[in-house]
């Protein structure tokens, strides 16, 4: 009872800080899901709310079709995991801040094909994903399909991948030299090796922008290839 009178004293402000009957409506339906599991975990999700909708906003003309996307990703959240929802909406405005609406839909879509693997799992797929987004937006294909691989040796390993992804990117875009094609084909090579063993792929996916300091993609091509031959 008492969680439920700060969520209707809450409300109000809610509204003034969302600006938008739809949105606030479609966020209040959802806060009712998400308590049928957790009141606590409720009152939480919609505390996050008013950065979820500030994030929204800068989206202008791209919000309407953002947010419809972040709403679908959130009832899934809802369904299988109940008080993770909140997590998800905490997560959500750094996430969008560097990516363009079009790729935020995007985003949103291959997160809610991850959950599948946990709500832990996705909401590292979320963070990671908007940095590869931000930092070689014709890698991302690759990288969700690396990730997939990844994916069938357990979480465990897959969130390292994850984890590893923000260094990976950051470590590729100061190589002035570093162009897509050569981050997709390390991704594309990776893969490769996660058909075989997640382990080394995930060793030579950390190791991959030190080794092509010293070597030509050719070269680390090469690497790979006998190092699956063996």
């Amino acid at each position: 009872s008492s969680i439920s009178l700060e969520t209707f004293q809450l409300i109000p402000d809610l509204a003034k800080k969302v600006g938008d009957d739809k949105l606030l409506t479609d966020i209040l339906l959802l806060a009712v899901e998400i308590a049928q599991r957790s009141a606590k975990h409720s009152y939480e999700f919609l505390q996050n709310t008013p950065d979820v909708a500030a994030a929204l906003a800068k989206f202008e003309k791209g919000k309407d079709d953002v947010s419809p996307a972040i709403l679908a990703l959130a009832a899934q959240f809802a369904e299988r995991t109940g008080g993770m929802t909140a997590d998800l909406w905490a997560n959500l405005p750094a996430a969008l801040e560097k990516i363009t609406a079009e790729d935020a839909v995007l985003l949103m879509q291959r997160s809610g094909e991850f959950l599948e693997f946990g709500g832990s799992v996705t909401l590292h797929f979320i963070t990671a994903g908007s940095e590869v987004m931000a930092s070689s937006l014709k890698a991302f294909d690759d990288w969700c399909i690396l990730a997939r691989s990844i994916a069938r040796h357990g979480n465990a390993v897959l969130i390292s991948f994850l984890r590893a992804t923000p260094k990976f990117f950051g470590s590729f875009t100061k190589k002035k030299k570093a162009s897509s094609e050569d981050i997709q084909r390390v991704l594309q090579l990776t893969s490769k090796i996660a058909e075989t063993d997640a382990e080394s792929a995930l060793a030579a996916f950390r190791s991959s922008a030190t080794a092509l300091k010293t070597v030509s993609i050719a070269q680390f091509e090469e690497w790979v290839e006998n190092g699956i031959r063996e």
